[in-house]
């Protein structure tokens, strides 16, 4: 049974409330709200579509907040199944948003209202700890504390490149110089250091070796400065990227973690106070000095990385956009690099690449990696994104149809029905007879007879 109450409920129907787009209830009376894409003007009153905006990640959540208001209402982006979001970047030609995620070792993508969510990288990750993406060449780099590598990847193709391996330890943040095409990253070792190379991983030069355990790397364009938060200083400190080496500090105030940057401003977040910074990077006589800080948000524990998002943007015309590379690419001294997969070669066309001759497979568990049997210039070891794999008992390899064959013990719960599966190396995968009768413990494929 419904009655109309005696007296309106909410305040949201008076003439005193002129909300532009949403008025909600609450025990404080109507409050204006936005849709999304929107946030709530200085009056209160009125939506706007923001120039930008901030977004963070902590901890099970990915959310956004304005860069301009103060303590203003962060949002949440739904995601689904975000475990321990770490590093943070989004893509300037479709405004997609990119994040890693520690717990689940994968890195994943989606539009800033949730949609289109999507693993990116699923294999082979073990403690991807920074990600950044060049828009221009769509392409995606992450650096790997737990396995010690660099790493590039075709965000069109899913072709994968080890870049940098060796006398690398725990390597941490990483950023993009898209003016010179440099890659920057920050390695946590027993002497940390900051490191610098072109986008294929050629000519690598330690350019920091006196800036702490580094993180939130950022890069400001118009000062051609590096900047991040040293964790053995607790301080805000840059170098030049002219002339790299002197290192100079911003402040030592609180504990400074995630940065970055936007039209020579700085957004920071502090892990003793649990607030969101903003200030001024100014330039006088030479010198770079910080005005004075405004909290934008407090009661923010633990913000791992933040990014300001600008939405989709008109870039430059990358040399890989008319490249005819047949799977990575990237800008090398204005013009186009073509690069291969992991293992394979350049062949003399400089175009396409040729796959390794010879190597070993081998799994654990439920995964299978590729070993190449002589030394070189290439990464040893790879793990192949071959799905569907869960308890692997033996693995054997068809070099007629270049397909991986394993015997899947199963799950736990169906420990008597194994699966006889097949995939290639670039992951398609199909079950290839299901052993409901007897039990085999090994395989081998004959590659004479088939």
């Amino acid at each position: 049974v419904y009655t109309s109450p005696a007296r309106p409920l909410s305040g949201c129907g008076e003439a005193t409330v002129s909300c532009s787009h949403l008025c909600l209830n609450t025990p404080l009376g109507p409050t204006c709200a936005c849709p999304t894409g929107h946030e709530l003007g200085r009056d209160n009153v009125s939506c706007v579509v923001p120039e930008a905006f901030l977004i963070f990640t902590r901890r099970d959540d990915i959310k956004r907040m304005s860069i301009e208001l103060e303590n203003s209402r962060d949002m949440l982006i739904p995601l689904q199944d975000v475990q321990e979001a770490s590093a943070l970047d989004y893509d300037q030609a479709d405004g997609k948003i990119y994040w890693s995620d520690i717990k689940k070792k994968t890195i994943s993508r989606a539009f800033t209202n949730g949609s289109s969510l999507e693993l990116v990288v699923e294999f082979g990750l073990d403690y991807p700890r920074g990600i950044a993406l060049d828009s221009r060449s769509g392409n995606l780099y992450w650096s790997d504390a737990g396995t010690g590598r660099l790493e590039v990847m075709s965000l069109s193709l899913g072709d994968r490149r080890v870049l940098i391996w060796k006398q690398l330890e725990s390597p941490e943040c990483i950023v993009i110089d898209t003016d010179s095409d440099k890659i920057i990253w920050s390695s946590w070792g027993l002497d940390p250091v900051l490191e610098r190379s072109n986008l294929d991983g050629s000519d690598r030069e330690v350019i920091v070796t006196s800036g702490g355990r580094a993180t939130g790397l950022t890069v400001d364009s118009t000062m051609k400065l590096l900047l991040w938060t040293d964790q053995d200083g607790l301080s805000i400190s840059y170098t030049s990227l002219s002339r790299p080496g002197e290192v100079k500090r911003l402040t030592t105030e609180g504990h400074p973690y995630a940065l970055t940057s936007y039209k020579s401003h700085l957004y920071w977040t502090d892990w003793s106070s649990h607030q969101v910074y903003k200030a001024a990077l100014l330039s006088i006589s030479g010198a770079k000095e910080l005005m004075t800080p405004s909290v934008l948000k407090t009661g923010l524990d633990y913000v791992m990385d933040i990014v300001v998002y600008t939405g989709p943007q008109e870039e430059e015309v990358s040399p890989c956009s008319e490249s005819e590379c047949q799977h990575l690419c990237v800008p090398r001294q204005c013009r186009a690099q073509c690069l291969c997969p992991s293992h394979y070669s350049l062949k003399s066309d400089l175009l396409t690449c040729a796959p390794p001759l010879s190597f070993l497979l081998f799994s654990q568990r439920n995964k299978v990696s590729r070993l190449l049997t002589e030394e070189g210039e290439e990464v040893p070891d790879i793990v192949l994104p071959i799905r569907r794999a869960r308890a692997i008992q033996s693995v054997s390899y068809d070099s007629g149809s270049s397909l991986v064959y394993w015997l899947d013990a199963g799950r736990g719960e169906q420990p008597a029905r194994q699966v006889l599966r097949r995939a290639s190396v670039t992951g398609q995968t199909q079950a290839f007879d299901f052993m409901d009768k007897y039990q085999p413990f090994d395989l081998v494929i004959d590659p004479l007879t088939r």
